[in-house]
């Protein structure tokens, strides 16, 4: 029991869940977007763009949405695995 303590601790603390990580990240979607932006600008002339801005309309909010809910699902999924550990903890000393 005791390792999988651990385990949900060493999970807790994985640089990949923290805010800088994801403000990082933020950042990097916004240069991407920009970028993506002035490209379908300059290229607007062009009949098929209509049809990869859609595409990309949709990639681009799947990736904003990774940024935001996965580490919020990643959170919840772990404190609630943390407090089931307790509980069954408490559970088993109350049975000694």
């Amino acid at each position: 029991m005791q390792d999988l303590k651990n385990e949900l601790q060493k999970l807790s603390d994985d640089p990949s869940l923290s805010e800088a990580y994801r403000n990082r990240k933020l950042i990097l979607y916004l240069i991407r977007t920009l970028i993506a932006i002035v490209i379908i600008y300059f290229l607007w002339d062009y009949e098929w763009i209509n049809w990869v801005l859609y595409f990309y309309i949709l990639i681009n909010l799947i990736s904003l949405i990774s940024i935001f809910g996965w580490n919020i699902f990643l959170n919840k999924c772990i404190k609630k695995t943390q407090q089931k550990l307790n509980d069954l903890m408490a559970n088993l000393d109350e049975e000694e």
